[in-house]
This record gives structure tokens, sequence and C-alpha cells, in this order.
């Protein structure tokens, strides 16, 4: 007994106690563990707390989780499957899940064939197109220089054509002028002896008048002497006016030699001026030929890369809607875990926090001792006892049958 008179418990009670605590941190422990579980396990269903709760929806679920992790409970998986029960028939449907996502991998491996088939196909399309293209190109150049070349040579032909006519006609006017020349300076010529033999005969007639009429010798002598002096003046006459015809006749043939060497210049300088002509449009419509063929084949290039591009595009999308259609179940269970997480570690941390304070003040702490009947009415309302008899003895023992006497 006590010094109040009261006896001291059995050491069973304070074992009691003890184990009390010991149950009680071990539901704890259990209650955390299986909650974290819960939250942290794979599922193929949605999980715990989808996106679209509300936050009433959302209050209410974690206090119930705070419940159900207090009291050691198991946690409810979703609304549809409130038993723990649920959740191992949804783990034990997961195995056979991961073989059917394993056979989903031959599909995906034909799609991509598929698609790679598709793609080559298009890109084949793309480049037999842009191969002919080019060759068109190509041809349409050839043309159009075979065309120029061939254009080019027939006007090349008629100028030159164009240059023998007028060196031509300069060489005929040249012969039909010194053949004029030449005629011209033969009739002087011939007028100037004709002339000339006039006055001599015109001259020798005075001269035998003359010689008849004179009287002696001496004018015999001055008849002839002027009878000579009359032919040599004819001679002389004539001979400078042959030698004045043959003049006009050289500078005439010299003049037409001259207008002549001029007009073959002129068509020659005519024909090369229009040889270059000829060559600068040859030359430029070769060169547009070319740059239309280059624009072409840019344009070509351009439509096939274009093509490539929007192949690999649209190869690309399909890829993507594949992939979003594959990782939808990722991403849902991805938002489902960050959702449970969000949840659950908040009451994890303090479970977990109050796991390790219950334990460690158990070693540190004494047996319990409860009152054993000293206690307040409300402290005994508190702990669920029956309310004191009024009738009852105060030095009645609630331990111990027998009445104790003071």
């Amino acid at each position: 007994m006590t010094a109040g008179g009261r006896r001291k418990l059995p050491s069973r009670l304070a074992a009691r106690g003890g184990r009390s605590r010991t149950a009680a941190a071990a539901v704890l422990v259990m209650g955390c563990s299986i909650g974290a579980w819960q939250a942290l396990a794979p599922s193929t269903s949605p999980g715990f707390l989808p996106p679209g709760l509300s936050e009433q929806q959302r209050a209410a679920a974690s206090t119930g989780l705070a419940a159900l992790l207090l009291a050691g409970q198991s946690l409810p998986v979703s609304a549809e499957e409130p038993s723990l029960a649920g959740l191992e028939a949804k783990l034990g449907v997961r195995a056979p899940s991961v073989g059917i996502r394993q056979q989903k991998v031959e599909p995906k491996s034909a799609f991509d064939k598929a698609l790679l088939q598709l793609e080559e196909k298009d890109i084949q399309a793309a480049r037999k197109a842009e191969d002919a293209k080019l060759r068109q190109a190509e041809q349409a150049e050839e043309a159009a220089k075979k065309q120029a070349t061939i254009k080019e040579r027939e006007e090349r032909a008629a100028i030159e054509r164009r240059e023998q006519e007028a060196k031509a006609q300069a060489e005929a006017g040249l012969k039909a002028g010194t053949a004029e020349i030449e005629a011209t300076e033969k009739a002087e010529i011939e007028a100037a002896k004709k002339l000339e033999k006039a006055e001599i005969q015109a001259a020798r007639d005075a001269e035998r008048k003359k010689r008849k009429t004179a009287r002696g010798e001496n004018g015999i002598q001055a008849a002839e002497a002027e009878g000579d002096a009359a032919v040599n003046a004819a001679a002389e006459k004539a001979e400078q006016t042959i030698i004045a015809a043959k003049d006009r006749s050289e500078q005439a043939l010299k003049a037409a030699l001259l207008q002549t060497e001029k007009k073959r210049e002129l068509a020659g300088d005519q024909a090369e001026v229009a040889l270059k002509k000829l060559a600068e449009r040859t030359e430029q419509t070769i060169t547009a030929a070319v740059q239309t063929a280059e624009r072409e084949e840019r344009a070509a290039v351009a439509q096939e890369e274009q093509a490539e591009r929007d192949v690999i595009q649209a190869v690309g999308e399909l890829e993507q809607e594949e992939l979003a259609k594959e990782s939808a179940p990722l991403e849902q269970a991805k938002a489902v875990g960050s959702t449970v997480l969000s949840v659950a570690l908040p009451l994890i941390i303090p479970g977990l926090l109050m796991m390790v304070y219950a334990f460690t003040a158990s070693l540190s702490a004494g047996p319990p001792e409860p009152a054993l009947g000293g206690e307040t009415e409300e402290t005994r309302k508190a702990m669920g006892r029956k309310p004191r008899p009024d009738t009852a003895p105060p030095t009645l023992d609630p331990w111990d049958k027998e009445p104790q006497t003071a």
C-alpha cells in the first residue's frame, strides 16, 4: 500500500500499459505504411483523388485519410473500390496488363514500318517528279540553245551574204566607173589627136599657100617656119589635152577606188556590227534559257524539298498522335501520382513524426500509473469510466474486490 492507504499496482498493470503504447505505435506505423503504399502503388485505373475533384471533396478525402491513418485501418483507393481487397485485385490485374502492353509493341512496329513505307513512297514520288521537271527543264534549255544557235547561224549567213552583196556591188560600181573613165579618157585622147591632126593639116595647108605666094627664099623660109610653129603648137596642144585627160581619168579612178573602198569598209563595219548584235542577242537568248532552266530546276528542287518536309511533318504528326495515344495512360498516371503525393505526403510525414515521437517518449517515460479512484468526475468521464456510486465508501479500491478500511 501507499502512504494514502492504497495498494500499489501489480506488475501486470505496468506491462499492460507498456503493451498498449507499443500497440498504439504499431497501429500508427501500420496505418502510415498502408497509406503510403496505397498512395504510391501504381494502378491501371484512375488513382486516389483524381484532378477533377472539388475542394470540398479533397478536404473530405483528406480528413478521411487522416482518420484512417490514425486508426490503422486500410485506405480506400477510390469511391468504386472502398476496401483494400479491391486494390489488391487491381494490383493482381496489373501484371497481365504489362503483357498486353508488351504485345502492343508489334502494332507499333508495324505502324512505324507503314509510316516508313509511306514516307519513302511519298519521297520517291516527289523525287520522280523533281527528276521529270529537271529533265524537262534541261530539254527546254537544250532546245532553246539549239534554236538560238540555228537562228544565229542563219542570221550570220544573211549578214555575210549582205556584206558580200554590198562588196560585189561596190566592185561592180568600181568596174563600171573604171570603164566609163577609161572610155572618157580614150574619147578625149582621140578627140585631141583628131584636133591635132586637123590643126597640123591646116598649118601645112597654110604653109603651102604661103610658100606659093612667098617671094624669094626668105619668104619661103618664113612660111615654112610659120607652118612648123603651127604644127608644133598643135602637137603640144594635143599632148597637153591628152595629159589632162589622163590626169582626169586617174583622179576619177582614184575617187572611184576610194569610194569603192569606203563602200567595202562600210559593208564590213555594218556586217561586224550586225554580227556583234547577233552574238549579243544569241548570248542573251542562251542566258535567258539557262536562267529559265535554273529557275525551273530551283523550283523543282524547292518543290521536292517542300514535299519531303510535308511528308516528314505529316509523319511526325502521325507519330506524335501515336505517341500521345500511347503516353496518355502514362500522363494520366503521372497526374494521379502527383495528386496522390500532394495529398498523401502532408499526412504521411506528420504520422511518421508522431510515430518517432511516440516511440522516443515510450523509451524515456516510466510505467503509467492511472488514478485509483481519486480522480475527478471530469477525468473519469474523459477516461470513459462509470460515474462513482454515491453510497460507495471513500476507501473503496476499484482495483480490489475486497473493501479496505482506514
